[in-house]
């Protein structure tokens, strides 16, 4: 790294961009300080700039909860996962610069690259929202995009390929600048809460319901995972079948062992369909908890919030009427039955501490009746059939085109 009173000499930016799959939000700042300042390998590295309090204390109610006090830094680990989960990429308007003097401040950096915007973007299908954090990327991005430049707090809209993304100017983080950090975070909520009503709007609009049924290893988890994938972030929450298993606290150990978790009576139905309506009516719910390995349900819940699409999966998620006639899409996740039964072996195994022998007892004792009795006669009640599991990618493409135009 240059040294940052060498006005001569070009930085070139040392990170590259952060860009979570999924990502709505595109957060760039200027320039990273030169790395004497850094106090982790992240963006908003410098342990006095305010970008992760702020974002502590507008999630968490906590401006420390990303800060590791003791050790003056950054929780790095914490803050990826997060941002991860959120849809919240990170990058810069400079990809070289000079420092014209040795402060870290936007006013004394000469840009000699600027960062390929468009390439950025493109890279971020379902980016909706831009924010600038300073004068110096603000100027930069509205001038790239011949966009007007908004008042700090205030937003621009403008098209790329074909799409509106809307531009918030934010304060900068930097301590340098004139206003407290309980202030700057009422600034930057604005943003985050503008995202949440507009999936809140959606979502109170119309709620596509989605039950995929199939067999165990036939490939619903792949599915469904490659749905939510298709789908724009934070657009899908996902009920599974298996958090359904009736409560058996009041059982022996012997009692839960014996339970067979293949028959319809296994499942909380009561629970589920009252969950699914609190979903519908754009209500949060508790989701329970199972161990496989206690066989009983856990005291964790699961946060779930109404999205524009639910999907409820498991083995008989099309068994049951009730449920049936509150789907809008009901997909049937087909596979082989010598298939399934490798993936069984391979899952239970892992997942759920059984060995070959008795997961093969099972499957000839249990699944494979089961199956033919309660899961397979349940194909009839789909739209659409999945052959070939989760590998079928076509068949999968389809289905989730499908699923796009019931959202319109």
């Amino acid at each position: 790294m240059a040294d940052e009173n060498n006005s001569t000499v070009v930085e070139h930016h040392p990170l590259q961009p952060f860009l979570p799959e999924g990502a709505w939000l595109l957060m760039l700042g200027s320039f990273p300080p030169s790395q004497q300042r850094w106090s982790m390998d992240f963006f908003y590295p410098n342990f006095i700039n305010d970008m992760w309090r702020i974002f502590g204390l507008l999630f968490f109610n906590d401006k420390d909860h990303f800060v590791d006090t003791e050790n003056k830094r950054f929780k790095k680990e914490q803050l990826v996962e997060f941002l991860t989960r959120k849809g919240v990429a990170l990058y810069d308007t400079a990809s070289a610069v000079r420092r014209t003097t040795g402060t870290a401040s936007d006013k004394d950096l000469e840009i000699v690259t600027p960062t390929d915007l468009d390439t950025l973007l493109h890279h971020l299908p379902h980016c909706t929202t831009v924010v600038t954090t300073g004068e110096k990327a603000t100027t930069v991005f509205t001038s790239h995009f011949g966009c007007a430049m908004p008042k700090v707090g205030e937003s621009a809209e403008f098209l790329f390929e074909g799409r509106k993304i809307k531009l918030f100017r934010m304060p900068s983080s930097s301590r340098a600048y004139p206003m407290k950090l309980e202030k700057k975070a009422e600034q930057y909520k604005k943003v985050l809460i503008a995202n949440n009503n507009n999936i809140q709007k959606k979502t109170k609009g119309h709620m596509t319901i989605i039950g995929i049924a199939g067999g165990t290893g036939s490939g619903k988890t792949t599915v469904v995972k490659k749905i939510v994938e298709a789908l724009p972030p934070h657009y899908v929450s996902v009920v599974p079948l298996d958090s359904y298993y009736n409560d058996t606290s009041h059982m022996t150990e012997e009692e839960r062992h014996a339970i067979n978790f293949d028959h319809p009576d296994a499942f909380d139905w009561k629970l589920l369909i009252k969950q699914v309506n609190q979903l519908r009516k754009g209500e949060a719910i508790e989701q329970p908890t199972y161990s496989y390995i206690l066989c009983n349900r856990l005291s964790e819940t699961v946060h779930v919030e109404p999205k524009p699409v639910i999907i409820i999966e498991g083995i008989m998620t099309l068994l049951n009427k009730k449920l049936r006639d509150m789907m809008d899409l009901k997909i049937f996740v087909d596979a082989d039955s010598d298939e399934r039964l490798i993936r069984n072996i391979q899952r239970d195994i892992v997942e759920r501490g059984r060995d070959v022998k008795t997961v093969v007892d099972r499957y000839l004792d249990v699944l494979k009746p089961m199956h033919e009795q309660f899961i397979e006669p349940t194909k009839r009640y789909a739209d659409i059939i999945i052959p070939q599991g989760g590998e079928n990618k076509k068949g999968i493409e389809m289905v989730c085109k499908y699923i796009e135009r019931l959202m319109l």
